[in-house]
């Protein structure tokens, strides 16, 4: 099932964390197909530490939202993430963001990512790798809410030309999908 990943962290060594999160999810199976560049950006909703290290990961991954969930927490936690109050820096941040015909909302987890579409932090790289798509209802695909949220101000935020590079899917590119 084709679903997408952001992947945050302002706590120790930064880029470390989101290649770790991503070696993570391939261990357990899943299918790396695309990921972002990197992007920094300030603390935002009140979080505490220095600025964040950004990515969206695309996946073929498993059948349920659950099990997206309970490897992402679990890859969280092998960094040191522990969920103790809202707004503390973090090691690594693994959101569900999206999965291709799944709208699921429990306490648990809600499917697309309620706040996704507000957040320049996972809309500009979501966009790098997936322009075209419309993951929201009520606001078009990507490159439409990116370029929304870049008029609206979108935030200050860095690219860095910098791309975890390591762990591009050469070799496991879909057929029919050139390799990234």
């Amino acid at each position: 099932m084709r679903g997408f990943v952001g992947l945050g962290g302002n706590r120790g060594a930064r880029l470390a964390h989101l290649e770790r999160g991503i070696r993570a999810c391939r261990a357990a199976g899943w299918a790396l197909n695309a990921v972002s560049s990197v992007w920094e950006s300030p603390p935002a909703e009140g979080a505490a530490g220095g600025p964040f290290l950004n990515a969206v990961a695309e996946f073929d991954g498993p059948p349920t939202p659950e099990a997206w969930l309970a490897t992402l927490q679990a890859a969280e936690r092998a960094e040191g993430r522990r969920r103790i109050a809202p707004g503390e820096s973090r090691t690594l941040d693994l959101d569900l963001l999206w999965i291709d015909g799944v709208e699921r909302s429990s306490p648990e987890l809600t499917v697309p990512h309620p706040r996704a579409r507000m957040r320049p932090f996972v809309v500009f790289p979501w966009a790098e790798i997936a322009p075209e798509l419309r993951p929201f209802r009520e606001n078009g695909s990507l490159a439409e809410c990116a370029r929304n949220l870049r008029r609206a101000g979108g935030g200050a935020l860095r690219r860095f030309e910098l791309r975890l590079d390591a762990l591009r899917p050469h070799a496991v590119a879909p057929a029919g999908k050139p390799p990234l």
